[in-house]
């Protein structure tokens, strides 16, 4: 059997795998940029093997990253896809939302309030926006949502975690949704797992913005206005990663029993795409993190909740936002994850990796 086979072998009790070309040519064209795009990422990891990317035949948002038949897959619910052409398109078709995108007066204001809007279930009625600079804004959105999660979940094989818990634990299959915590890995190295993944892929996507920005040549002409300048690139990548992770919820950290979960609360991984990024720029250009900042700062904390108040009608909570991004209990709680890894989990999983993991 082919890639293909086997990932549908491998997925077939949760829809098994999507036939792309059941789609018109526009949303089928991201299986195509992501397979290019893991591509790459496995040409710079010497000695991986290759990782098959495909869809699953599953409404529900999810991705997840697996073993089969000693073959890595990525593998992608079409509900995830749908869930984001649906928002993004929905976002731009406001004028209140993005309104320095385009010429927001071709849109409306008067779209009707969206009432579930879960990672379980998202449900709104479709709109497109009117104007044509932001229907492509909209699809580059989606663009970089998707890609994230495919350097997410890339992570997730490439830093030894479906290694570790194979090993140890007989598990192939790591997903966004529906995957706990297995016998043996606590809560806390669960969570850690996502951490590093979360960190990696947001990371490693400002540095190629970073680098592309010097050198556009490698992007297609008609998409080079989007990387024109660096906080011109980034502040859109910070907007889908938030906007993303604000899809699969808004949960605060009162309350929340950090023992008992596998995932960090949306809050705080909004906090690890903050931080990671702020790290980044440290390390390669303090100065250029100067201006940088402020932008992703506006993109990741104030615009998306400002957008999801325009879809939802719910007022945004800002002082318990600042308390995970910049408070104590936010700190304390990557502090905790980012020491777990350096004194427990790194050394775990390097013998499982396919590059030296960071310290």
């Amino acid at each position: 059997m082919d890639d293909a086979d086997l990932f549908h072998e491998a997925t077939r009790f949760s829809g098994g795998r999507f036939d792309a070309s059941r789609w018109p040519p526009w949303p089928g064209r991201l299986l195509e940029m992501g397979r290019k795009l893991l591509g790459s990422l496995v040409s710079a990891c010497p000695g991986m093997p290759s990782v098959h990317l495909d869809l699953i035949d599953d409404s529900e948002v999810n991705a997840c990253a697996f073993r089969h038949c000693n073959r890595f897959f990525i593998g992608v619910n079409v509900g995830t896809i749908t869930a984001l052409m649906l928002l993004y398109h929905r976002m731009l078709a406001d004028r209140r939302c993005l309104a320095q995108i385009g010429n927001v007066h071709r849109e409306v204001s008067d779209l009707r309030l969206v009432t579930r809007l879960t990672a379980k279930s998202v449900e709104m009625v479709p709109a497109m926006p009117h104007d044509q600079i932001r229907v492509e804004y909209a699809n580059h959105l989606i663009c970089l949502a998707f890609l994230f999660i495919l350097r997410h979940e890339f992570v997730h094989v490439a830093h030894g975690h479906i290694g570790l818990l194979e090993k140890r634990f007989g598990v192939q299959r790591l997903a966004e949704f529906g995957s706990g915590s297995e016998p043996g890995l606590s809560p806390l190295d669960r969570q850690t797992l996502e951490w590093d993944a979360d960190s990696i892929a947001v990371s490693n996507f400002v540095g190629w913005f970073h680098q592309i920005v010097a050198d556009p040549s490698a992007v297609p002409p008609n998409l080079r206005h989007f990387v024109a300048e660096l906080t011109e690139a980034l502040y859109p990548l910070m907007f889908a990663i938030h906007s993303l992770f604000r899809l699969f919820g808004d949960s605060s950290l009162l309350g929340v029993d950090q023992s008992a979960i596998h995932h960090p609360p949306e809050r705080v991984r909004r906090a690890i795409i903050g931080a990671t990024t702020a790290t980044y720029f440290l390390k390669k250009d303090a100065e250029l993190g100067k201006a940088v900042g402020p932008v992703a700062a506006q993109a990741g904390l104030v615009d998306t909740e400002l957008a999801f108040q325009a879809l939802t009608g719910q007022t945004p909570d800002f002082p318990g936002l600042r308390e995970v991004f910049c408070g104590e209990a936010g700190m304390n709680y990557l502090s905790r994850l980012s020491e777990n890894w350096k004194s427990n989990l790194r050394d775990q999983l390097q013998p499982f990796a396919y590059i030296d993991l960071p310290e």
